[in-house]
């Protein structure tokens, strides 16, 4: 998954670079040098408005559930791990964890 990031991340700087503005790669750049390469990405939008399918898309995978009713209508929190698993952390920080 990181190789595809980063092969995203120089598409949007090739990108950048066409149309003129590749001062807007900085950040991208910034971040593809760190050790740490963690980015947070909110997604907001109204209930059932397609924000779980779409990052389904962009994963390439069918991470997040879909449904006839709202069914991630809490904070989610995706994290790029060795091993799929599900982590519920509750807010007095007791959790549960799952692997699938």
């Amino acid at each position: 998954m990181k190789d595809n990031m980063e092969k995203i991340f120089y598409e949007i700087e090739a990108i950048n670079r066409a149309i003129g503005t590749p001062y807007t790669s900085k950040p991208l750049n910034d971040l593809l040098n760190r050790k740490e390469n963690t980015v947070f990405v909110a997604v907001l939008g109204q209930f059932k408005s397609g924000k779980s399918s779409l990052i389904n898309s962009i994963l390439g995978e069918n991470i997040l559930p879909l449904g006839a009713v709202p069914v991630t209508a809490i904070v989610t929190r995706l994290c790029y791990g060795k091993q799929p698993r599900i982590i519920v952390q509750f807010q007095q920080n007791n959790e549960i964890v799952s692997n699938i």
